[in-house]
């Protein structure tokens, strides 16, 4: 559907039902002005590097020709920080936040079934559809397995080339994004009133039942301890092994997903109209109290304020003491007295510069002093959470069934423990570093002086049979060498005769072999 085909930047011919449309369009090396007529793209100049031109009539346009799918490209007045570099049709509204990782590739679920996966670098994609709507974020794993929930009950796990890995039934509607702990291990909350904990290869590990549904996107610090909130107004920390350290009552359901700073605060909001601040020991440091519901996630700056927005209509920052620095207030895209509600979770830019949508339909940045730096209104509801690249594009997603990339002068996320919705890009929602991968023990082989073979590898490497063919290059008929091993010197050690039929050997385990 979305992405049978991606065009270039550069596509010519496009189909338009109009007779003449302005066009702005973005290359890799520069913008190219155009114009459309009779359906036919006629370039007009060719302008090296970002120089936009302030005087420029706003466009835009989509073209949809033969299942092929073009780029939207939009030009605004203003300077460039405040420029739709374009924007993609989904099909459907959009109410989860998009994953990128560093080699550039997008990946976002709609609320009408698909994920989709697309490379902005090289203008190339694919899309699978669950047959379910979703609210869940995608989460990519270190090996590029995209996670996502349903509403349907399945998590999914998706490969980078966009097919099915595995799903799981978890019972239940899955709103929340999935976190990935440092062994692979899939935690994600459902509303069967259970966080799941699910192997890398989709089998269940454990699940912990709280007093109402899980909607809130759990969190894991670096000691791998598992933090989320629940509808029962509990917030919950869990070991690793799925059994419970504490638990802290608020005053109402909570949806916010942690965030967690390096010195061990946890941050979220509640529905009680708070945002609350704890230690690691389950314990109140602060709370500050809004007018509204909390449904937003805080995030951190690089200098540790606090950043939240409430169905208030006021968007905060705070001290790491719990005072409040300064607030923003949001106005309804019709202006009037009432303000609009924050759903969105913001993004902090490498610049300090801060960013977030409303309900409104307003998409926000802010200096950090909480001045507004622009503001782009799109007309339609903003729930997705913003996600900055390392080049400094910008993408969210909205209900004006659009994807959209924002080009700001940020150059990626904040210097902070989590300057963003479930931590980074990728969502993996976790400051727990995963485990130095295993070296794959040598094997020497050698020839004693009368002639026999001499095997030997270190005895700390645990996992490991040693196997013989007499083909190197086939990929069968490797067998099981069953000669005693004798430790020497903390060396496995094994004697195998000169006039023995193998000729080859390697060590093989589940992981890798040698």
């Amino acid at each position: 559907m979305f992405f049978k085909k991606v065009a270039s930047y550069l596509a010519i011919g496009l189909s338009v039902s109009c007779c003449s449309v302005k066009a702005d369009i973005w290359g890799e090396y520069g913008r190219i002005l155009g114009e459309i007529q009779n359906s036919e793209l006629y370039w007009l100049n060719f302008v090296l590097g970002n120089d936009w031109n302030s005087n420029l009539s706003y466009s835009d346009y989509y073209s949809s020709h033969d299942d092929d799918y073009y780029w939207s490209q939009s030009s605004a007045n203003g300077t460039a920080a405040n420029r739709i570099k374009w924007e993609l049709p989904t099909g459907g509204p959009v109410y989860s936040s998009p994953a990128v990782d560093e080699q550039g590739n997008l990946y976002l679920a709609t609320w009408t079934g698909y994920v989709y996966g697309l490379n902005i670098m090289k203008t190339t994609g694919w899309d699978f559809f669950t047959g379910a709507n979703m609210f869940s974020s995608p989460a990519i794993g270190p090996d590029g397995t995209v996670y996502v929930g349903t509403l349907v009950n399945e998590l999914i796990a998706l490969r980078p080339d966009g097919k099915k890995k595995w799903s799981v039934n978890l019972g239940n509607k899955i709103g929340a994004t999935p976190a990935i702990g440092p062994d692979g291990t899939v935690y994600v909350g459902c509303y069967d009133y259970q966080m799941h904990a699910i192997r890398p290869d989709g089998s269940k590990k454990w699940a912990f039942r709280t007093g109402a549904e899980i909607g809130s996107s759990a969190a894991i610090g670096q000691d791998g301890t598992i933090y989320f909130g629940s509808y029962d107004g509990s917030f919950y920390a869990l070991r690793p092994d799925g059994s419970k350290k504490w638990q802290f009552a608020t005053g109402d359901k909570i949806f916010s997903s942690p965030a967690l700073s390096g010195d061990g605060a946890i941050y979220f909001g509640s529905y009680d109209d708070r945002i609350y601040a704890l230690n690691t020991n389950g314990i109140e440091k602060w709370h500050y109290q809004t007018r509204g519901n909390v449904e937003s996630s805080p995030v951190i700056g690089a200098d540790g304020t606090i950043y939240a927005g409430s169905h208030d209509g006021n968007f905060y920052a705070l001290n790491p003491n719990g005072e409040l620095k300064w607030s923003f207030t949001v106005w309804p895209l019709t202006g009037g007295t009432t303000t609009s509600p924050i759903g969105s979770t913001a993004a902090v830019a490498k610049d300090g510069t801060i960013y977030f949508g409303s309900y409104g339909g307003t998409f926000y940045a802010l200096y950090p002093y909480g001045g507004k730096k622009w503001e782009i209104t799109i007309g339609g509801q903003i729930f997705s959470c913003p996600v900055i690249d390392s080049e400094g594009t910008l993408y969210f997603g909205s209900l004006s069934d659009r994807l959209y990339g924002i080009y700001t002068e940020g150059k990626g996320l904040a210097d902070s423990s989590w300057p963003m919705f479930h931590q980074g890009g990728r969502h993996s929602g976790s400051l727990a570093l995963p485990p130095a991968p295993a070296e794959h023990p040598t094997l020497v082989v050698k020839r004693s002086s009368d002639g026999q073979i001499i095997l030997s590898w270190p005895s700390v490497a645990s996992g490991y049979t040693l196997e013989c063919n007499e083909e190197l290059a086939s990929t069968t008929g490797w067998r099981a060498l069953n000669n005693s091993v004798i430790v020497i010197s903390g060396q496995n050690v094994v004697t195998v005769s000169s006039v023995a039929s193998c000729q080859f050997y390697r060590l093989n385990s589940s992981v890798n072999s040698q």
